[in-house]
């Protein structure tokens, strides 16, 4: 384990001590971010789904007014 490690310990031992906190920042943000797109692509899909259920029902309004008329017809 130690051998499949080193050539990433050598690396960040060149590193200086403002490279190595910007490489944590980096990597940390990455899946933050991915996770925060994530999340806003389902509110967005959401929020147009509940758009179309708002069509949905002023549609349903409007026939309503039909089907309660076709019993006074009979």
């Amino acid at each position: 384990m130690l051998a499949l490690l080193s050539p990433a310990e050598a690396a960040i031992a060149r590193l200086s001590f403002a490279a190595k906190t910007s490489l944590i920042v980096v990597l940390f943000l990455v899946p933050v971010g991915y996770l925060g797109s994530l999340q806003y692509l389902s509110s967005q899909t959401q929020a147009d789904a509940m758009r179309l259920e708002g069509k949905g029902l002023t549609y349903i309004g409007g026939i309503l007014e039909v089907f309660e008329k076709v019993p006074q017809h009979r």
